[in-house]
């Protein structure tokens, strides 16, 4: 934990010290956490206002505030542009909600509960939010469950990956996203330091924070 909140003070120096000089020019991102328990999946995904477009960024900054109408529209994004596929049959999305935050919160995080009817054994994950959130948007996310522990970048030419409990992501698809994502615009972007912070602080490790760093900087 003391490792965590020193990660936090650097990050928090370097951002400070860049200035608007250093121009993100490589898109935004979300982070999400994919969590397979049983025959349901816990899908959760951080957003930051700040880099996206400004009616969506509008709708989130009103939905951290507390308007309805407006988390209802959030949570639609994720219901209605994220599909899971277990046993051949699409997994149905629940109401979904908006983690608790304050006003003045840089993201939004939205979870939504996904019944798939039985116990999982292969999860087809797909992702459409660039339809809402913008062609130059990607979604960085970790996977989890028994046995299974993965990363993958989704992007509007990579919208699909399959993973096995017990196994990784299909063609080890998972590794080489990250790679490519990083090898685009890592090093024009502040918010992929936050995702990195964010794996480390979602229980990813040491170890695994060093190998998305370096499949990031390859």
């Amino acid at each position: 934990m003391k490792r965590a909140g020193a990660l936090v003070a650097i990050l928090a120096v370097t951002l400070a010290s860049a200035g608007p000089a250093v121009a993100h020019t490589g898109g935004s991102n979300g982070y999400a956490s994919v969590a397979i328990d049983g025959a349901r999946v816990r899908y959760s995904l951080t957003l930051w206002p700040a880099v996206l477009p400004p009616a969506v960024a509008e709708h989130l900054r009103l939905a951290r505030a507390g308007n309805g109408s407006s988390r209802d529209r959030v949570i639609a994004f994720v219901r209605d542009k994220v599909t899971l596929v277990a046993r051949g049959r699409r997994c149905e999305a629940g109401p979904g909600s908006l983690l608790p935050t304050t006003p003045d919160a840089a993201s939004v995080t939205v979870v939504v509960e996904f019944g798939c009817g039985a116990d999982i054994r292969d999860l087809l994950i797909r992702d459409d939010l660039f339809d809402v959130l913008g062609a130059d948007y990607h979604t960085l996310a970790r996977i989890d469950g028994p046995g299974l522990s993965a990363q993958f970048a989704f992007t509007p030419e990579s919208r699909e990956t399959r993973v096995t409990l017990g196994g990784a992501p299909g063609g080890g698809r998972g590794v080489a996203s990250f790679a490519l994502l990083g090898i685009e615009h890592i090093l024009d972007g502040w918010d992929h330091l936050l995702f990195l912070l964010g794996l480390l602080l979602c229980g990813g490790g040491w170890l695994a924070l060093a190998k998305i760093i370096t499949a990031f900087t390859l």
